[in-house]
């Protein structure tokens, strides 16, 4: 389960996605919807299934944002990977932590956009992963010092599977 923030017609929301059978279930502001994309003319025309009903939509890349076409409606969409909020403990201070990045869905490493040893901030992009006909940026969930790159550009993952090692720091 994987949760993204994904603006639409300036309103942001928070969309938790899980796999279900053949397709994804999406939950959003508490509604859930069992939702595929299939390819109809690759790499931009698809048929969008939500509950039973379908819809022909096209999606193109337009620089960050995605523009969505349905029927004669155009939409811009920003996907995101939703990043977790620090939580502060009652004692104060900071400790190392062990953080593993996994792969919310199964797709393609398309590149890998942190460094083994380098310092990185929370919320930055580590890996750029395709899955679907759609590219998201997965990112790192608190600040810390990568111990290592399990994965390369080019190469098949699983859901659940092991991108980055993250030596974090966290707020006690």
């Amino acid at each position: 389960m994987s949760d993204y923030d994904v603006t639409f017609a300036k309103e942001a929301r928070t969309v938790t996605v899980r796999e279900a059978g053949g397709g994804l279930q999406l939950t959003v502001e508490g509604h859930t919807h069992e939702v595929a994309l299939i390819p109809w003319v690759p790499p931009t025309h698809f048929i969008l299934l939500v509950d039973g009903s379908s819809t022909p939509v096209v999606v193109m890349r337009a620089g960050e944002e995605l523009r969505v076409t349905v029927g004669f409606d155009q939409h811009r969409v920003r996907i995101a990977r939703s990043v977790p909020v620090p939580r502060r403990g009652a004692g104060g201070g900071s400790r190392s932590s062990e953080v593993r990045v996994e792969a919310p869905m199964p797709g393609l490493i398309v590149a890998v956009q942190a460094q083994s040893g380098a310092t990185i901030e929370q919320g930055a992009p580590v890996v750029i992963m395709e899955a679907m006909k759609m590219q998201m940026e997965i990112r790192a969930p608190s600040a810390g010092r990568i111990r290592s790159i399990r994965v390369q550009a080019g190469q098949e993952v699983s859901k659940g599977q092991v991108l980055v090692e993250l030596a974090a720091e966290t707020t006690a």
